[in-house]
């Protein structure tokens, strides 16, 4: 008998031994399944960051570059308004970081329109605007019959 009391406290010793090492293991795939959840939230959150900073500059060329061709329209108007021999009926500028162009068309009608864009980067935007210089009460303005901005 005494053979066999000796040998169950071995077993008992081992079993627990294993219960131990076990317990490392599930805090080992723990720790290691946790670090990978995080790194994938880490990660989805930064490239979504790049994404809307991506975004927000384009809206911001977006604006710069409609902002240019309004500057064109308003620079055609003004040209139309100060009538001289050499008022072209197309002019382009540089403005900051972009271009801009414009080109006048004369209706039959006597209405004029200005077709203008605004480029930043490869960011078009452009307006189409008709005026009535005929239609002014004064020697300095014109009526604006329209002003559309187009893709």
């Amino acid at each position: 008998m005494r053979r066999h009391m000796k040998e169950q406290p071995q077993y008992e010793m081992n079993k627990n031994f294993l219960k131990k090492n076990q317990g490392g293991y599930i805090a080992f795939l723990s720790i290691i399944i946790l670090g990978s959840v995080g790194g994938l939230i880490a990660l989805t959150l930064y490239l979504t960051g790049i994404n809307i900073s991506e975004s927000s500059l384009l809206s911001i060329q977006e604006k710069e570059a409609r902002y240019l061709a309004d500057s064109c329209s308003e620079i055609a108007i003004q040209q139309i308004i100060n009538i001289t021999e050499n008022n072209s009926t197309s002019s382009s500028f540089s403005i900051g970081r972009g271009t801009c162009s414009f080109v006048i068309e004369d209706e039959p009608s006597g209405n004029k329109i200005i077709k203008s864009e605004g480029n930043i980067e490869n960011i078009v935007r452009k307006n189409i605007v008709i005026i009535n210089p005929n239609e002014s009460t004064s020697k300095n303005t014109v009526s604006i019959v329209s002003w559309q901005e187009t893709e």
